[in-house]
C-alpha cells in the first residue's frame, strides 16, 4: 500500500530491526516490499515478529493537496515545512515521507506520524483558499461592482500570492480568500460599501438606460450609484364637456371648485404608499384612524361622530399611558388608534417625537395585518409648530417604515379643507420637483440630484414616467467653526452653503450662523468666519460615517490639544481618578488621528452595536507602555504579536486597565524621565477569567480578565488608542 510508496521507508525498518537485534534486510520489490531474514534458531528471528513490525510498530498516513495551487503562499509554506522534515535528527530513523503532485505520505512511529500530520493541516487550513460567504447586502454588492472595481483588483493584486479572488464571486456574496487573510481582506471591502441608501421618486421628462446617459456618469463623478426601476401609475382625469353656455361653464366650474376640498396626491413608496389628502378624517374609509390624544379639538371631534360605545372605550382606558385601542363605532374604518403627541421646541427632539408617532401607527397597522392607515396633521393648528418641519418629519417617517418593512400598507395624511397652506407643504415633500432635500442627505448629493434632473437633454417634452431612484452615498462633508467649546458643527443649510461655495471654487460666500447673523466665510489658505471684528477659524472635513467630529486636519497621525479645551480637561479628570500625586507634570496629550486604525475599529465597533444595541459595549481603559512602544501601536495599533513583552497571566493578548495607576507600572520612562500612557477604547461584553494558556477567549465570550480592573482583549480590531498622555 503506502508503504511501497515511500522509498525512504526502508531504512526506518532496517534502523528499528537493526535496533531491536534482528538481523534482516529490506528491498523494495516490484508492488512488495521483501524481508530477508534466517529461520534458524540461533538468531531468533520469526515471521511473526516482523509483521509485527511492519504492521503495527509503524504508522502511514495520506494528506490530500486537493487544495487550489492558485495560491504560491501555501505552496511555500509546504515547502518550507517539508525541508523541516527532512532536517530533523531522526528523519530515516522515526519518521519519513514522499511527496506527490496531490498528496503528501508521512511514515513513522504513530505519535510523530500524527504530530506532523496536525501540523501541516493547521498550515493548510490558514493558507489554503476556500469560498467564504461575506456579509454584504444586494445593494452594497451592486456598489462595490460598479463604483470600486478598481479598487477590488488592487486588493487582488496585493493578496495575488494568497489566492484571493474577489470579483469573479463577489456577485453572489461570496470570496475566495485564505483564512489567515480573510479578515485583513473582509476590513477594507467592508468599508469601501459602507453606503447610505436614498430612493426617491421622480417625474423626468427623458429615456433613461441603465448605466449609460449623463445621469449616471454624473452621478459617478459624485461618489454615487444610481439603480433605476421604472414604474407606471394610472391618473384619473376629468374630462369636461364642451362649454354650451354661461350657465353650463359656471356649472363646471362650481363642480370643480367642490371636488378641490377632497383632491389627493399620491406617491409609490416600495410596495406601499403615500397619500396627501384634503378632507374630513372622520370620513375616511381605511382600516386605522389615528387620533392624537393632547389634540382636544380634534379627539372630541373624533369620538363624538364615532358615537357613545367608543366614547366609554376610551374613557375606560384613558389613565394609561400607552396607546389606546378603540372599536370604530359609526366611522367607516376597523379601529380607532389613539396615541400621545406632544411638541417639542427643540428640533432634533420634535423630528424624534413626530417620527416616533408615525411609526408607532404604522407598527399596530402592521402587526395587525391591516392595509391602510389615516394620519391627521399633528402640529400644525394650536400647537403652532412649523408647517414645513411637520410635514417633512411625518413623510420622511412613512418613507421610511414603508421601504424597511416592504408592506402594501396605504399611508395617508389627512388635511382639513381650511388649511391650504398644510396640503401644499405635505404635498411638496412628495414632489422632488417642488421640495429641496432634507436631513439624511449630504449636500454633495443634494447638487448631483439637482444636476442631474434637471436637464431635459435636449428632447423634447412628452409624456412624464414616474422613475424610482436609489442612489448610494459614499462620502460627505462636515463643516463646523472653532469656539470656547471646541469645534461646532455648522447647520444642515449652512453646510450645504458652504460645501457648494467651495465645490464651484469660489473665493468667499456670505451665510447666516447658528447667532442668525449675517457672516463670510473665506476658502483661501486660512479658511475662516468674518463677521464684524469677530473672526473664527473654519475646517472641512470628509466624513465618511467613521471619522470622529473632533477630528482635525493634519498630516500628522499625533495631534495635541490644547490645554484649555474642554477635550483636554477630560482626559486629564479620567486620568487623575487614580494618579494624583503620582506625578509631577503633564508634558501634552495627543489625540491619535490614524484612519486606517479607526476605520478598523469603526467596523467592530458598529458590529457590536448591532449585535448588543442596549449594552454597554465600548470602555475607556487604561494601557501604559515604554515610549518607543507608543510610537509602535500608533503606527501598527495595539498588535497582539506584543503580548508577552509585560505579562501574559490572563492571557496572550493586549492588556487594559480601568486604573490608570496600575498601568502606569508598565509606563517605563524614556532618558528624560517622560512616561505614556494611552486612553483607550475597548470593546467587549461578556469577559471571563483568564490564565496564562490561553490565546484566544473560550467561546462564548470575548475578553478575559483579573475579575477586577485588568481586561485582555484578543482582535487588533477590538480597541483604539484615542489619546496619548506624556507626562513626569
Amino acid at each position: 500500500g503506502n508503504l511501497i510508496k515511500i522509498p525512504d521507508s526502508i531504512h526506518l525498518l532496517r534502523d528499528y530491526m537493526n535496533r531491536q537485534n534482528l538481523f534482516c534486510a529490506c528491498q523494495p520489490f516490484q508492488n512488495s516490499l521483501t524481508v530477508y531474514y534466517f529461520k534458524s534458531a540461533r538468531f531468533g528471528v520469526e515471521e511473526s515478529q516482523i509483521n509485527d513490525i511492519v504492521k503495527h510498530k509503524f504508522q502511514s498516513k495520506k494528506i490530500p493537496l486537493s487544495m487550489s495551487l492558485s495560491s504560491t503562499k501555501l505552496l511555500q509554506k509546504s515547502e518550507e515545512f517539508q525541508t523541516k522534515i527532512r532536517q530533523r535528527l531522526d528523519y530515516n530513523k522515526n519518521i519519513c515521507f514522499s511527496s506527490e503532485q496531490d498528496q503528501i505520505l508521512l511514515f513513522g512511529l504513530p505519535e510523530i506520524v500524527d504530530e506532523l500530520s496536525t501540523r501541516f493541516q493547521t498550515i493548510k487550513n490558514d493558507y489554503e483558499p476556500k469560498l467564504f460567504k461575506i456579509s454584504l447586502k444586494p445593494s452594497e454588492i451592486d456598489y462595490l461592482l460598479a463604483m470600486c472595481r478598481n479598487d477590488l483588483k488592487k486588493m487582488e493584486k496585493d493578496y495575488q500570492s494568497d489566492g484571493v479572488d474577489i470579483l469573479s464571486k463577489l456577485a453572489n456574496g461570496e470570496i475566495i480568500a485564505p483564512l489567515n487573510v480573510r479578515e485583513k481582506i473582509e476590513l477594507p471591502i467592508s468599508q469601501l460599501a459602507r453606503t447610505s441608501t436614498i430612493q426617491f421618486d421622480i417625474q423626468i421628462l427623458l429615456p433613461v438606460t441603465a448605466g449609460n446617459g449623463f445621469p449616471f456618469l454624473l452621478a459617478k463623478k459624485f461618489h454615487c450609484y444610481l439603480k433605476t426601476e421604472i414604474d407606471t401609475q394610472q391618473l384619473p382625469v376629468t374630462i369636461p364637456k364642451a362649454c354650451v353656455d354661461d350657465e353650463s361653464t359656471n356649472s363646471y366650474a362650481s363642480t370643480a371648485s367642490a371636488s378641490s376640498s377632497s383632491s389627493t396626491s399620491t406617491l409609490a413608496v416600495a410596495n406601499g404608499s403615500i397619500n396627501i389628502c384634503m378632507g374630513d378624517l372622520t370620513q375616511e374609509v381605511v382600516d386605522v384612524i389615528v387620533v392624537c390624544i393632547e389634540s382636544t379639538k380634534l379627539r372630541a371631534a373624533v369620538i363624538n361622530v364615532a358615537g357613545n360605545q367608543v366614547a366609554q372605550e376610551f374613557t375606560t382606558q384613558s389613565s394609561s399611558p400607552q396607546a389606546i385601542v378603540t372599536s370604530s363605532g359609526t366611522l367607516n374604518c376597523k379601529k380607532i388608534l389613539f396615541l400621545h403627541w406632544q411638541p417639542e421646541n427643540d428640533r432634533t427632539l420634535l423630528k424624534q417625537s413626530v417620527s416616533r408617532f408615525v411609526l408607532e401607527g404604522i407598527a399596530y397597522a402592521t402587526a395587525n395585518n391591516y392595509t391602510s392607515i389615516s394620519f391627521p396633521a399633528i402640529g400644525c393648528g394650536n400647537f403652532g409648530c412649523s408647517i414645513d418641519d411637520i410635514s417633512q418629519m411625518m413623510i420622511d417617517a412613512a418613507k421610511q417604515q414603508l421601504v424597511k418593512l416592504q408592506t402594501n400598507l396605504q399611508v395617508s395624511f389627512v388635511i382639513f379643507p381650511q388649511q391650504q397652506q398644510v396640503y401644499d407643504e405635505f404635498c411638496k415633500c412628495i414632489n422632488p420637483k417642488q421640495s429641496s432635500i432634507h436631513e439624511g442627505v449630504t449636500s454633495h448629493i443634494k447638487r448631483a440630484m439637482m444636476n442631474v434632473f434637471s436637464k431635459d437633454g435636449g428632447g423634447s417634452q412628452r409624456e412624464s414616467t414616474p422613475l424610482k431612484i436609489m442612489m448610494f452615498d459614499k462620502d460627505g462633508v462636515i463643516w463646523s467653526f472653532e469656539s470656547n467649546n471646541g469645534w461646532e458643527k455648522y447647520s444642515l443649510k449652512s453646510t450645504g452653503e458652504l460645501e457648494d461655495a467651495y465645490q464651484f471654487k469660489q473665493q468667499w460666500v456670505d451665510i447666516i450662523n447658528e447667532n442668525m447673523e449675517r457672516c463670510r466665510v473665506h476658502f483661501d489658505g486660512n479658511m475662516r468666519e468674518e463677521c464684524g471684528q469677530r473672526v473664527r477659524q473654519v475646517r472641512r472635513v470628509l466624513n465618511n460615517q467613521q471619522l470622529p467630529d473632533t477630528w482635525e486636519q493634519s498630516d500628522s497621525k499625533r495631534v495635541s490639544l490644547k490645554i484649555n479645551s474642554s477635550e483636554y480637561i477630560s482626559i486629564l479628570q479620567q486620568f487623575n481618578n487614580t494618579m494624583t500625586g503620582k506625578y509631577t507634570q503633564i508634558i501634552k496629550i495627543e489625540r491619535i488621528q490614524n484612519e486606517r486604525w479607526w476605520r478598523q475599529y469603526a467596523v467592530e465597533r458598529d458590529e457590536y452595536k448591532r449585535k448588543f444595541p442596549t449594552l454597554n459595549y465600548e470602555k475607556a481603559l487604561f494601557h501604559g507602555c515604554p515610549n518607543d512602544s507608543a510610537n509602535l501601536i500608533i503606527e501598527q495599533c495595539f498588535n497582539r504579536s506584543f503580548a508577552g513583552a509585560n505579562a501574559t497571566v490572563y492571557g496572550h493578548g493586549a492588556y487594559f486597565s480601568t486604573q490608570a495607576s496600575y498601568s502606569h507600572s508598565y509606563a517605563k520612562p524614556n532618558a528624560s524621565n517622560e512616561h505614556c500612557m494611552f486612553i483607550a477604547k475597548v470593546l467587549f461584553i461578556k469577559p471571563t477569567t483568564g490564565n496564562s494558556s490561553m490565546k484566544t477567549p473560550p467561546p462564548g465570550f470575548d475578553a478575559t480578565t483579573d475579575g477586577a480592573h485588568i481586561f485582555v482583549i484578543y482582535l487588533d480590531a477590538q480597541a483604539y488608542g484615542e489619546y496619548l498622555i506624556t507626562y513626569k
